[in-house]
This record gives C-alpha cells, sequence and structure tokens, in this order.
C-alpha cells in the first residue's frame, strides 16, 4: 500500500468508516448510510484516460449489491490526483466527471485536498444505533422527496431507474 493509500485509509477509518477491501478496488470504504471508492490517479492524463473504466467497476459492484434499499443511492466515487494537479486548469475534466451522476455521486480532488475526505462524511460514532435511526432518516427522506418518488426508487429493481424516475416525473408535471 502507497502512502497516499495509507493516508485514504486513516482518513475514512478516523471518520468511522469500514474498510472493505476487494481484489479490484482496494480502497472501498462503508459506514452505515453509504459506500465509497476511492480512485487514486498520478496526474490529470491518467484521470482523463481512466474515470470511466474506475466507474464501471464501481457499477459492476452496484448492480450486485443486496442490502438495504436505500444504500443503492448513497454511492460516492473520489477521484484523488497528484500534488501537481491544477483544478483551474481542468475545469472542464473535472465538471465532465462530477456532472455524470449515473449510479454514483463523482468528485475530483487533488492529493494536497485528502483532509477534506470523505465528502458528506457522516461519522459512525455520531449515529444513533438501531433502527430507530435507521428509521428517521428513512422517514426524512421520504418527507424531502415526496412519497410517490420515495416508493418508485426504494421499491423498484435497480435497472433502467432513470427511464422509472423520468415518466414519474412527466406525470406529475402533467397532474
Amino acid at each position: 500500500m502507497t502512502k497516499t493509500e495509507k493516508m485514504v485509509l486513516q482518513q475514512y477509518i478516523d471518520a468511522g468508516y469500514e474498510h472493505v477491501p476487494n481484489a479490484r478496488i482496494q480502497l472501498r470504504f462503508k459506514n452505515d448510510f453509504s459506500m465509497h471508492y476511492v480512485f487514486i490517479c498520478n496526474n490529470a492524463d491518467q484521470l482523463s484516460k481512466e474515470w470511466r473504466v474506475r466507474h464501471k467497476q464501481v457499477i459492476d459492484e452496484y448492480a450486485d449489491y443486496e442490502g438495504p434499499s436505500f444504500m443503492d443511492w448513497n454511492y460516492y466515487e473520489v477521484f484523488l490526483v497528484d500534488e501537481s494537479f491544477d483544478p483551474s486548469t481542468q475545469s472542464q475534466l473535472i465538471f465532465e466527471i462530477e456532472q455524470e451522476k449515473s449510479y454514483s455521486r463523482k468528485f475530483v480532488r487533488s492529493i494536497t485536498e485528502i483532509s477534506s475526505l470523505p465528502p458528506g462524511a457522516i461519522r459512525t460514532q455520531d449515529l444513533q444505533k438501531g433502527e430507530r435511526s435507521l428509521d428517521n432518516a428513512l422517514k426524512s427522506w421520504e418527507s424531502t422527496i415526496g412519497e410517490r418518488l420515495y416508493q418508485t426508487i426504494v421499491d423498484g429493481p435497480k435497472n433502467r431507474i432513470e427511464e422509472r424516475l423520468e415518466g414519474l416525473i412527466r406525470e406529475e408535471t402533467n397532474a
């Protein structure tokens, strides 16, 4: 494991995440509410060439996931690029990656921003344990996005979700 990988590992563990490595994705973490994948790139060219390949690995895992349904919507991919990475000169690439939201949210960060990981951290030690905290989170999510949309997301199969959601939104708009 490289020095950077060790720093990422420690950052996530300190935030209360569990390290869940596998053969294809070494830096994979989860907590009670989310799954995070961290990919380290040597430079902007490598990022540009490899981010879709890495995203495909996440999609493959996502398709096989069989846990709580709300977890399906809390997948994050973090692409860390070496210290020479200048976001101001790579704004188009960053925009392309971060705006592509199928199956997961994506973040591009310089290794110098490693202390800001993980994005949207939910510290496990701050959560209530058990069903009550999960119940509260699911109710909050349902009340935020609406009952029909919530049911469409959590009750339906994963395949073709974008199409089903677009249909529901069209129905609501035309009603």
